[in-house]
């Protein structure tokens, strides 16, 4: 239930392609005017709830999404980021991510760093990795534009603005073409310095966009490739971001000395141009697709919905 990041659509299409009876039900935004969104939410759970004897599981990603899956259905809760570092920490959704967390069957983390925030309430949480959507798995005919890059996260402080808007002034004042997403509360600061904003793109867009870029740069707040970065790398594109657990064979700075990293842009910006310059870079492609195929993430997914259901059977016995 629920879209986010586009992880939950992979999820499904592919398992769909194999022939497993997996569904979307998409969810009524969570951002707006509190009244109207507390309004569709309920109009939701009750049409949800007429229909909620037919799942045979319920997988709810987002953890303030979490009362979806309260009831007597085996429930899996997949954590993204945000909810647990931002929205955890909000009275109201605290209470409903803890209750959340403690009622589920199995908690999934969508990357690693998450692990650690919720092993004191669930010790047996368990990463699986982010699929790649399919239409990165394509290569594009895109090539790489002379002196483009392209900042491709959310330009606000979940990605680490401290970092990259003055990393991004930089790169403009040494005459780059700097192109990022209209994305984001920020996204108007980052428009000031002198970045092209493109508006939001339908996902081959966004593909052939990021492959013009000669370098991209993605997120430098958590020690974790964000979608974007892995879409990047499915590209074989070098990728400048945050260090991550997934020990990827990515030609980026270390930003191991992050703190460093935010005194000094411009050493960050020196790292951007010899990457530019070079001839020749690993090949992340095929790194990607070994690790986070949707066909992959999928039989990770389905183990864990059998171990749900398994435990389910032995409880009732």
């Amino acid at each position: 239930m629920n879209r986010i990041a586009g992880v939950p659509e992979a999820l499904v299409s592919e398992a769909r392609t194999e022939g497993k009876a997996w569904a979307l039900r998409e969810i009524p935004a969570g951002r707006g005017n509190p009244l109207a969104v507390a309004g569709k939410r309920l109009d939701d759970l009750i049409k949800w709830r007429r229909t909620y004897s037919q799942a045979d599981i319920v997988h709810v990603h987002y953890a303030t999404n979490g009362y979806y899956g309260w009831g007597n259905k085996p429930f899996v809760l997949h954590l993204h980021g945000s909810d647990v570092r931002q929205d955890w920490q909000k009275p109201g959704l605290r209470q409903v991510i803890t209750h959340s967390l403690k009622r589920a069957d199995a908690v999934i983390c969508a990357t690693p760093d998450l692990v650690p925030w919720v092993q004191d309430i669930r010790p047996d949480a368990t990463w699986i990795p982010n699929p790649v959507p399919a239409e990165f798995l394509d290569s594009s005919n895109v090539q790489p534009r002379d002196k483009r890059i392209i900042f491709s996260s959310r330009w606000d402080n979940t990605k680490g603005l401290d970092l990259l808007l003055p990393l991004a002034r930089i790169l403009v004042e040494r005459g780059f073409e700097v192109v990022g997403v209209d994305w984001g509360s920020d996204s108007e600061r980052a428009a000031e310095l002198g970045v092209k904003l493109a508006p939001l793109m339908s996902l081959p867009t966004f593909r052939d966009f990021l492959a013009s870029g000669q370098v991209v740069v993605g997120q430098f707040q958590f020690p974790a490739f964000s979608t974007t970065d892995y879409q990047t790398l499915a590209l074989n594109r070098p990728l400048v971001a945050a260090a991550n657990a997934e020990n990827a064979p990515v030609h980026t700075v270390a930003t191991g000395d992050y703190p460093g990293l935010k005194r000094e842009p411009e050493r960050l910006a020196d790292h951007i141009v010899e990457l530019m310059n070079e001839s020749s870079w690993e090949n992340t492609r095929d790194w990607v697709i070994k690790n986070h195929h949707p066909a992959h993430c999928v039989s990770l997914v389905e183990e864990i919905y059998k171990q749900v259901l398994e435990s389910g059977v032995k409880n009732e016995s």
